[in-house]
């Protein structure tokens, strides 16, 4: 075999056992090893064999070249044997995992995803464990329906929510609710998106349609930026814990065939949630009374008028016009006036209402520019 040869084959060689390496670490990632273990074990895996190969042979450098070819082929293809299903997450996590230091944990976490895409289905994959089926009582409907595991309630009064998956995708179960009508969907839990976001099917399976004036957010998807149509549902329940008034944005990416799309903070911010891997599940503790104004922002439209008198008084009078049938309590909006921070407070706001109030400045207070904000407000 000829010098050139081999340095090609040893170079292929080098990115699929890259390749090979970075999905062992995502497996070990995924089981919550240890940091030092995990990279010691999947470099001797990877390594061993090849430099053992090389050793051996009289030409060690083509015995290299070829052991470091064909071994992360073999690795490669054999995994999901042993662990079947799990390449997308094992690649996804491992790239993040390595591209830490960088910083850049999202975008090579979605270059990992996509390169499992590319590599196709998993041909070897073993076989999941088989279900025994439940015996058949004639009479009974034969008939059964696929259903979302249910919440536990603890004795503290927390609620323990069965999950699937691991690492960054897990996903839990969730209902929907509008107008009384409720669906169960599984959705993931995203500590990363601020908004929770589902697909226009489930929407529209409790009676939601997206009208075309609807407000828009920006929403960061595995494929980039993109601008999506926000609506506005009763409620979404985790457990036997109610979320009420949530703001959602409509993101056919968000979703797939599995899960429903995203939960955001601006339902997960509700609670406590602590993620009991030993037993797979997140055992949620409501905070309260919590501040909403993610959700109402969109539907509350603040703004205010500033006077100076000649005597150096200055007023502001902040106006809150709401386009929500529901009532919004305990508005508190600040007012910048050239560096100078004040907070104006609205007591109640009707459904499809207005209100304002009016603040005194300490006099002389330079207004001749300023701006307002929503920080906090209260269905």
């Amino acid at each position: 075999m000829s010098r050139s040869i081999s340095a090609v084959l040893a170079f292929v060689g080098f990115v699929l056992a890259v390749l090979a390496f970075t999905q062992l670490v995502g497996l070990g990632v995924l089981r919550e090893g240890p940091g030092w273990a995990i990279a010691l074990g999947a470099g001797f895996v990877v390594m061993l064999p090849i430099l053992g190969i090389s050793g051996l042979a009289q030409h060690r450098f083509e015995a290299f070249a070829t052991g470091a070819l064909l071994w992360p082929i073999a690795l490669l293809v054999a995994l999901p044997v042993w662990f079947p299903g799990e390449r997308p997450d094992a690649l996804s996590t491992g790239f993040a995992h390595l591209a830490v230091p960088l910083g850049e944990e999202e975008a090579a976490s979605t270059f990992g995803a996509a390169l499992a895409g590319f590599m196709g289905d998993e041909s070897l994959a073993g076989r999941p464990p088989a279900v025994e089926a439940q015996p058949f009582v004639p009479g009974e409907a034969q008939l059964s329906e696929l259903h979302v595991p249910q919440a536990a309630e603890l004795p503290s009064g927390q609620i323990a929510l069965p999950y699937e998956g691991a690492g960054r995708s897990l996903r839990i179960p969730v209902v929907i609710e509008s107008d009384g009508v409720e669906q169960e969907v599984w959705m993931l839990y995203d500590t990363g998106a601020t908004y929770t976001t589902l697909t226009e099917r489930d929407l529209d399976a409790i009676g939601i349609s997206i009208p075309d004036d609807a407000p828009t957010i920006t929403v960061h998807t595995a494929g980039g930026e993109r601008t999506a149509q926000i609506v506005l549902i009763d409620r979404v329940w985790l457990g036997g814990f109610p979320v009420d008034g949530v703001t959602v944005a409509v993101c056919e990416e968000c979703g797939s065939d599995e899960d429903a799309g995203l939960l955001g903070l601006n339902v997960s911010g509700q609670f406590t949630v602590t993620v009991d891997p030993a037993e797979r599940q997140l055992v949620l503790e409501p905070l309260g009374s919590r501040d909403r104004h993610l959700d109402i922002a969109h539907w509350v439209e603040v703004g205010a008028t500033a006077t100076a008198w000649s005597d150096g008084r200055v007023e502001v009078v902040v106006s809150a016009d709401s386009t929500t049938d529901r009532d919004v309590t305990d508005l508190g909006v600040s007012i910048h006036c050239s560096g100078e921070e004040f907070t104006a407070t609205l007591d109640h706001v009707p459904a499809m209402g207005s209100e304002e109030t009016r603040v005194k400045l300490p006099r002389g207070t330079d207004c001749t520019t300023y701006r307002i904000r929503l920080e906090e407000a209260h269905w």
